[in-house]
């Protein structure tokens, strides 16, 4: 059934082009359009010929196209085409002699086909819930991370983004290290707890770094002046999320915010332990 829609589709969609193509396809009166097996003998001459769900022959002249739709085509060695030819749904056999003045297009569109299209559909459909899903929870999860922290610990922790070169390359090399160690400890049964550990500290890190970067670039718009706190962080978190949605770059936005969360926290904790 989902085929024949395809089918559907498709069909109406090259039918669409070649009347775009041949204006006079659909003006002319001596069209043939059938429903049935069709045979064109050999000394007929037509201007144009639609053969729907059926085969057909064609022995004699046609004057601008021939579109056969879910069936056959055959064109005999004493046929004349001086238009062009679309088969969707069949075959076309064409026998030698047999003249075609312009192109010939057969679709077929069998069971393999059309699964490929309904699978590609699917995982396409899916692609995109998942990104649309992980968008609306990135945002949310931010926005409340950021109103339950307080504004004083908030703009403490700002002072460590300043240098953000440093954050870079200490975020670089410390995902770096947490990768191999991740992979060794993976290997390891035991080690799997210790990964999941690491891998929760990753995503707290991530999500303290979405809150300040949010802040800071929802701060930057001016109508958000005087705001409430919740609005900042929901303006600023909607344009990170959006740039990590984006075509090409928003792999690279979101390894430099990754990158820069964790070159945040492991400074943080530098900090702490030395005081």
């Amino acid at each position: 059934m989902k085929g024949r829609i395809i089918l559907a589709v498709i069909c109406l969609i090259f039918i669409f082009s070649f009347f775009m193509i041949n204006p006079a396809f659909a003006l002319e009166k001596e069209s043939i359009v059938h429903n049935k097996q069709t045979l064109i003998p050999k000394n007929e001459k037509v201007d144009n010929l639609i053969v729907l769900g059926h085969d057909a022959t064609i022995n004699g002249e046609v004057k601008i196209s021939v579109i056969v739709i879910d069936g056959d085509l055959t064109i005999n060695q004493t046929a004349n085409i001086k238009g062009s030819v679309l088969v969707i749904g069949g075959k076309v056999h064409q026998q030698e002699g047999a003249k075609v003045s312009e192109h010939i297009i057969a679709i077929n569109l069998n069971s393999q086909t059309a699964n490929s299209f309904i699978v590609g559909g699917i995982l396409l459909s899916a692609l995109f819930i998942v990104r649309l899903t992980f968008s609306i929870l990135l945002t949310m999860i931010t926005v409340v991370a950021g109103v339950m922290m307080s504004k004083k610990r908030i703009k403490e922790t700002e002072i460590l983004f300043l240098n953000s070169k440093k954050l870079l390359a200490i975020g670089f090399m410390v995902s770096i290290a947490l990768g191999a160690i991740s992979i060794l400890l993976t290997i390891l049964i035991i080690g799997i707890p210790v990964v999941l550990l690491i891998l929760m500290a990753i995503i707290f890190s991530f999500v303290l770094g979405m809150v300040i970067l949010s802040r800071r670039i929802g701060e930057q718009f001016a109508i958000m002046k005087d705001k409430p706190d919740w609005l900042v962080l929901l303006v600023g978190s909607v344009t990170l999320v959006s740039l990590i949605n984006f075509p090409l770059i928003g792999g690279i936005v979101l390894l430099i915010i990754l990158w820069l969360s964790l070159g945040f926290s492991v400074n943080y904790i530098f900090k702490k332990v030395r005081r």
